[in-house]
């Protein structure tokens, strides 16, 4: 009873005009531009068969429109692309054995340095990252979804709202299921388990649709299945994974990231009689959660204070 009273038709409504405002936030701030349809164009007629210069001619020939300027952009990213899908293992491979000739360096003499282990994650990351097959494709609508940022707000406002549902005892019969043997421990489990479910199925739902509209805004549905690490801003965080399945992860890190933060928040109201304190309370917490990850150096173990659903990509 607890789960349908939660999610009763008023609830499931915000929750839908969140998923809808969403969707209209990323279509109306992910407009393709004139470099990113000739990015997806010289990617998908690229072949080994013909030169740069004469696809290059032969693409300004069919398509006179062009400016040369997003032309020249352009064609630099497709570059650039292509020189790393190209050069992929021998480069990864130089990175690595750079490292390698770095730890021998006296600047890393001290094995337990935060420098010296972050140097050995690197290693590490880049030497797993050395088995991974790339592909020259059309990853637009994956990097576009990896820099929205707006659907971290939405989770977070979803999950205040199943929080403050957790206050309205009026609605369950509170005072009857404290009464219970175990009532109170019993109804905690039920709320720990809902809020984790809402959590899951509103990030799941949420990326599911941005997919879906970036997929057939920018093209790549072909492509879904090739290595995440075909894209250069992925290469150390794709664990290896296709794309379809490395979004499965992002949704899963996010859930429990999102479940910490919410299970915090949830324990500071608790603390106030009045929710209404509470959430001014809530809000200045994390206005100075956000100025500390603003001004902390990148590389203090400090950052972790700030929610983020997508890391900084090396």
């Amino acid at each position: 009873m607890e789960l349908l009273r939660v999610f009763n038709k008023k609830r499931l409504c915000i929750f839908g005009l969140m998923i809808i405002l969403n969707a209209v936030l990323f279509i109306m701030g992910n407009k393709i531009n004139e470099q990113e349809i000739i990015y997806r164009d010289l990617v998908n007629s690229y072949n080994d068969n013909i030169r740069i210069t004469e696809m290059s001619k032969n693409y300004l020939q069919e398509n006179p429109q062009v400016s040369d300027e997003d032309f020249k952009e352009a064609r630099k990213i497709f570059l650039e692309r292509l020189d790393y899908v190209k050069n992929y293992k021998e480069r990864t491979q130089n990175s690595i054995d750079n490292i390698k000739a770095v730890q021998k360096s006296s600047l890393f003499s001290q094995k337990n340095s935060r420098s010296y282990l972050e140097l050995i994650k690197s290693k590490n990351d880049l030497t797993k990252a050395l088995g991974y097959e790339v592909k020259l494709d059309n990853d637009l609508w994956l990097m576009k979804i990896k820099d929205y940022k707006y659907i971290y707000w939405f989770t977070g406002i979803g999950c205040l709202v199943v929080i403050f549902s957790f206050f309205n005892e009026k609605e369950n019969g509170g005072m009857i299921i404290y009464a219970s043997r175990n009532g109170r421990l019993k109804l905690l489990i039920k709320r720990i388990f809902i809020l984790l479910l809402f959590i899951f199925t509103f990030v799941i739902v949420n990326y599911g649709v941005i997919s879906g509209i970036a997929l057939f805004r920018y093209g790549g549905i072909e492509n879904v299945f090739n290595s995440a690490a075909s894209s250069l801003e992925l290469q150390l965080c794709s664990y290896g994974a296709n794309r379809m399945l490395y979004l499965l992860i992002v949704c899963i890190q996010n859930t429990f990231a999102f479940f910490a933060w919410a299970v915090m928040m949830w324990g500071i109201l608790n603390l106030f009689k009045n929710k209404n304190v509470g959430i001014v309370a809530v809000i200045i917490i994390n206005l100075i959660e956000m100025l500390l990850y603003r001004l902390i150096d990148v590389k203090s173990i400090y950052r972790f204070l700030f929610l983020r659903f997508n890391k900084k990509q090396v």
